[in-house]
């Protein structure tokens, strides 16, 4: 009987321990949101000790309620908070070109339902309600794909993923949405 006692209380720890673990990663998540919209708020600071990386920038999609963080780089640890910017790009406002990529199932997960002459509004640390107009989106080879940086004349945003969305494998194909400043 005591015997099947200590087996109960066991088994009982053991669940009540892999539940508090379980919901460890949410929460977690949760306060790493908020702790990168403080420091948004805060004009970009880091968002906690050691972190490498801060926010530089929202964007907003208002047709899909979509409001997403934006890092200063798409580096693995970056990308696991936010979407990040591309390295060799500008942050947004400059008047060139910015590509922001961040991970198919979370935060770019709504790539699939951007659609051409949608709204993209950024606000950024210096600046509010940047306006772009998505003009356009493509599946690409990121092994041999490279943006035009040079092109004159018009600012550009791509927002980028990986494809196909739903996947889970690694792949080289990318989704690319593109956007023009208004």
């Amino acid at each position: 009987m005591k015997l099947i006692r200590a087996a109960a209380a066991l088994l009982l720890l053991s669940g009540l321990f892999l539940a508090g673990y379980g919901l460890l990663q949410p929460a977690k998540a949760l306060l790493g949101q908020l702790l990168l919209e403080r420091s948004f708020v805060a004009g970009g600071t880091r968002p906690w000790p050691g972190a490498d990386m801060r926010p530089v920038a929202k964007i907003k999609i208002e047709r899909l309620g979509i409001s997403r963080l934006v890092v200063n780089r798409a580096s693995g640890e970056g990308m696991a908070w936010a979407p990040g910017i591309v390295a060799g790009t500008t942050e947004p406002g400059s008047g060139s070109l910015s590509i922001i990529a961040g991970h198919r199932d979370s935060h770019m997960a709504f790539l699939g339902d951007v659609r051409i002459d949608d709204v993209i509004t950024l606000d950024t640390l210096e600046q509010r309600g940047l306006k772009y107009t998505v003009s356009g989106a493509m599946v690409v080879d990121s092994s041999r794909w490279r943006p035009h940086i040079a092109l004159e004349g018009q600012e550009r945003l791509y927002l980028t993923t990986c494809w196909p969305l739903g996947g889970h494998t690694d792949t080289s194909k990318r989704m690319v949405v593109m956007a023009l400043r208004d």
